[in-house]
């Protein structure tokens, strides 16, 4: 997600993912991503939108 990118694109994108808040998600799970990957390890059901956001971002199928 941030290979490639300029400082600039990196803090844009931090800028964008700071306003979104997805019920489900921790605010924590925003910094890294490791909550939706914990759950996705342990085969855990999730809502569309968490998906989508985890496939947005993390650019790889849930």
């Amino acid at each position: 997600m941030m290979f490639g990118k300029s400082p600039k694109e990196v803090q844009t994108l931090y800028e964008t993912l700071s306003k979104i808040h997805i019920y489900g998600i921790s605010f924590i799970a925003y910094n890294d991503g490791a909550e939706l990957e914990v759950l996705r390890k342990c085969g855990n059901e999730i809502s569309e939108d968490m998906k989508l956001f985890y496939e947005k971002y993390m650019r790889r199928k849930y």
